[in-house]
């Protein structure tokens, strides 16, 4: 089965909202409004927080299931916000953003460097002239804390266990069970130097980070 619809139900129970708060906040201080793209939305939390901000936000998921929990949201609030299915890895149709957000370690989602400057050359194309890209990835320390985590996610009579394991030096391995659902997620560790590096190719350069015990969340602006 397809992990993200998986977890769907359980996301949004299981963010991180100080690392949403730390990304608006990056992107405020360099940009205060425009069309922003969320990639790999998830429920939309971030697409929701630029809206709310003045932003008018296309944002989108390759997931069905998860953009399904984003139009239970939207449809609650009159907020300037337009969903889409789409692939990272696809190029995006819609040029000139002002900003483009990926939360929620969605680099580390992908499985190499290829896939990597795939996105990063896709987010480029996107963006207007110093418009802007946030995004966060997870530290190696972090992967490592990780291995042999488990624990059992309740909700709605729902119950979702979830163990991590070992899978190679720069990797670790999601194992997720609903009923009887399995999935399985892998995700990689890119160095500080890899990301930024690949930005540089695609042109965009980092201006400003946050790092956090779990993860280093990245600022890059997009220049000639």
């Amino acid at each position: 089965m397809n992990p993200y619809n998986l977890i769907a139900d359980f996301y949004d129970a299981n963010i991180d909202p100080n690392l949403y708060q730390d990304m608006l906040t990056l992107i405020k201080s360099e940009v205060s409004s425009g069309q922003a793209l969320d990639l790999a939305t998830g429920t939309g939390k971030m697409a929701f927080l630029l809206a709310e901000q003045g932003f008018r936000v296309d944002a989108s998921d390759v997931s069905i299931t998860m953009l399904h929990h984003a139009e239970k949201h939207l449809a609650k609030h009159n907020l300037p916000v337009k969903l889409f299915v789409h692939d990272v890895l696809d190029p995006i149709e819609k040029v000139g953003y002002d900003c483009v957000s990926m939360a929620s370690d969605v680099v580390n989602h992908l499985s190499s460097m290829e896939d990597v400057n795939q996105v990063f050359a896709n987010v480029s194309e996107a963006l207007k002239e110093e418009g802007v890209f946030v995004f966060d990835a997870i530290h190696q320390d972090y992967r490592d804390q990780m291995i042999g985590y488990q624990d059992e996610l309740r909700l709605k009579g729902k119950s979702l266990k979830w163990t991590v394991l070992d899978h190679q030096e720069n990797s670790f391995e999601h194992i997720l069970e609903l009923g009887k659902e399995k999935a399985n997620l892998v995700q990689y560790i890119y160095r500080d130097d890899q990301l930024t590096e690949a930005l540089l190719r695609h042109h965009m350069m980092v201006v400003k980070t946050v790092k956090t015990e779990e993860r280093m969340i990245y600022l890059a602006k997009k220049v000639k």
